[in-house]
């Protein structure tokens, strides 16, 4: 299957690891960590109250075939239990791409972007079935 193991070089680069060892040495480092500047996390943020958006590399080639470029990246939505949005179809949102950290960092901001009018539309409506549920109790 070619190269599948990868580590980030100075720059926040992937570049082949054929090692396993020396793989899982950097994935475990201080270089490889999720908080060195060019290490695993791209990006982490909080887009809403209890709703995250993760971007990382993922070390391992997911595209599992040959000839294709690899897929080195990943992004997905967390939603808090204790968010008000909990429950909400928006922790399913994923993306992988192949390429550089700057494609990875757009491809995060793509999900954000992608995001925010789904997290609009949810809170009207949780704001509407609160105002639904208010004058039933009142009613």
């Amino acid at each position: 299957m070619g190269d599948c193991h990868y580590k980030l070089d100075d720059k926040g680069e992937p570049t082949p690891c054929n090692d396993l060892c020396e793989w899982a040495e950097w994935f475990g480092s201080e270089a490889g960590s999720a908080e060195s500047k060019t290490g695993r996390q791209v990006k982490y943020e909080e887009v809403h109250k209890g709703v995250h958006v993760s971007t990382v590399f993922l070390g391992l080639d997911h595209s599992f075939q040959r000839g294709v470029a690899p897929v080195l990246w990943e992004t997905m939505v967390f939603v808090d239990e204790s968010s008000p949005l909990d429950g909400a179809d928006f922790d399913n949102d994923q993306c992988r791409c192949s390429g550089s950290r700057e494609q990875a960092m757009a491809m995060h901001q793509r999900m954000v972007r992608n995001l925010k009018p789904k997290i609009l539309l949810a809170d009207l409506l949780l704001a509407k079935l609160n105002g639904l549920e208010g004058k039933v109790r009142n009613g």
